[in-house]
């Protein structure tokens, strides 16, 4: 029976198919799906004046819980990389991009959103100045007349 020709270009080929396969393999098969959420922790936070627990996905962001999970959607996503603004929270009374932090780093503190702002029904002046200039909350330029 005769001898099979491979080419140095096919070799090059079928062992670089061949190794490329089997080093991925380990990191293909480590990669968490829908099906399997990351570690999980229970947090307490105070969310503009109530008490709330809360179970997170150790990687969600502060802004994730806020909107994704308590239904606080004046929290805006904008950059997504904490350089626009419009996730801004007062953490213990400092403002901080919550897009930045993750929840887990807000258990146990107080946590004010724009819809801690309102009082008896009234838009606070903050929210009261925003309405009457059309200033989208990104941080862009209000809308000139």
């Amino acid at each position: 029976m005769g001898r099979r020709k491979i080419s140095r270009r096919q070799f090059l080929e079928g062992t670089g198919t061949v190794l490329t396969v089997a080093a991925a393999a380990p990191v293909l098969r480590a990669q968490p799906t829908a099906a399997s959420p990351g570690p999980r922790t229970s947090i307490t936070l105070t969310v503009n004046g109530t008490a709330r627990k809360l179970d997170v996905d150790d990687r969600w962001t502060l802004v994730e819980a806020l909107r994704d999970h308590l239904g606080l959607t004046g929290t805006k996503i904008g950059c997504d990389r904490g350089e626009c603004g419009a996730c801004t929270v007062l953490l213990d009374g400092k403002p901080v991009y919550s897009c930045s932090q993750l929840a887990v780093w807000a258990d146990g503190k107080s946590v004010q959103t724009v819809e801690g702002l309102i009082r008896n029904g009234q838009l606070a002046p903050l929210q009261q100045s925003f309405v009457e200039h059309d200033a989208p909350q990104c941080g862009s330029a209000p809308r000139v007349s």
